[in-house]
């Protein structure tokens, strides 16, 4: 179109130079944006385990649901936490070493193997005080969902009935503002508290194979 109005004397060459020039940098700056992307996509799919060049696609995080959190059985869960914690085995394999160095007689005194068994013992108490701790956290991040829940949905009706009545004339702007922030908070913090539960989920699933830190 420019070259058309250059051509008919309505713009001027500088003009045309003007906009091909710009067009240059845009193309350029689109390069380098693609460039940019592909490079953080190339290092996600390293992240995840995949080689260079996979395509990795977003999704939406998974639902926590109520029931999956009452269903837990705590018991059976520790049990198997305490069964897959490395931290307990090589405990429990210094105090086996222990009993064989005893009974081949490489040390003539039990000490060594009482320590261990008391070491053991601390070790399994760690795990089992640290495992509750994240099932305590677990059964808090769902409350606070529930709670947050609750705030939405009441806000996101008020916010409704201040719609109406603010087109209508009968509350003011600053009233209908006030409740379209109370709405718009409730929503980040409903989200916010969804993606809570889903981490302590996750991470207690994770301690159930024995992925597990002791409290201190």
């Amino acid at each position: 179109q420019t070259k058309k109005q250059v051509a008919l004397g309505i713009a001027t060459k500088n003009t045309l130079s003007g906009l091909e020039s710009q067009r240059e940098l845009l193309a350029a700056q689109q390069k380098s944006a693609q460039t940019s992307a592909d490079s953080l996509a190339n290092t996600l799919a390293i992240q995840c385990g995949y080689t260079t060049g996979t395509q990795i696609e977003t999704s939406d995080l998974p639902v926590v649901t109520a029931e999956q959190v009452t269903s837990i059985d705590y018991d059976k869960d520790l049990a198997e936490a305490l069964k897959n914690s490395y931290a307990i085995y090589s405990k429990e394999y210094a105090m086996q070493t222990a009993s064989d160095d005893y009974e081949n007689n490489k040390t003539n005194t039990l000490y060594a193997y009482q320590a261990a068994k008391i070491d053991r013992d601390a070790q399994k108490e760690s795990t089992t005080a640290s495992f509750r701790k994240l099932y305590t956290d677990l059964q808090e991040k769902q409350t606070a969902l529930a709670a947050a829940d609750a705030d939405l949905a009441q806000a996101k009706k008020t916010f409704t009935v201040s719609q109406v009545q603010y087109t209508r004339g009968m509350i003011s702007k600053m009233a209908f503002t006030d409740a379209l922030d109370t709405f718009t908070t409730a929503q980040e913090t409903e989200v916010a508290a969804r993606i809570d539960l889903l981490t302590a989920y996750n991470t207690y699933q994770w301690a159930k194979r024995g992925v597990i830190t002791a409290t201190t």
